[in-house]
């Protein structure tokens, strides 16, 4: 049990799709199978719950709406600026929340490169 909670949670950080995530999911299968197949040994018939499939990954045009949404959003924020925050630490809240938009905007232009890249290479 407590392999199966570490895989899961190394799993995490693959990004979903890339060949890492697929051989995580097949090793998280792989234990659960034996974790049954030991429960049956012992005489625990209770089934292991089996957790919901992982959600399909994004297709490419929901990426790219997503990153355009948030290019959207960061570019609002830019122009209210600082002033619109209010309070003392405007500024500093400000900052944060740019730099927030622009790590989710980088982290799904790397998502895009990824799938851009696996569509152009044939399996």
């Amino acid at each position: 049990m407590r392999q199966l909670a570490t895989v899961q949670r190394v799993g995490e950080k693959y990004l979903t799709g890339s060949p890492k995530f697929k051989r995580n999911r097949a090793e998280q299968a792989g234990l659960r199978a034996k974790i049954e197949a030991l429960n049956a040994l012992i005489g625990d018939t209770a089934p292991m719950p089996v957790p919901p499939p992982p959600p399909e990954p994004p297709t490419l045009a929901h990426l790219e709406q997503d990153r355009a949404r948030l290019a959207d959003e960061l570019a609002a924020h830019e122009r209210r600026g600082a002033v619109r925050e209010g309070g003392k630490r405007r500024f500093i809240r400000y900052a944060a929340r740019r730099a927030e938009l622009q790590a989710r905007i980088l982290r799904l232009e790397a998502q895009l490169a990824y799938a851009r890249a696996r569509r152009r290479t044939p399996a």
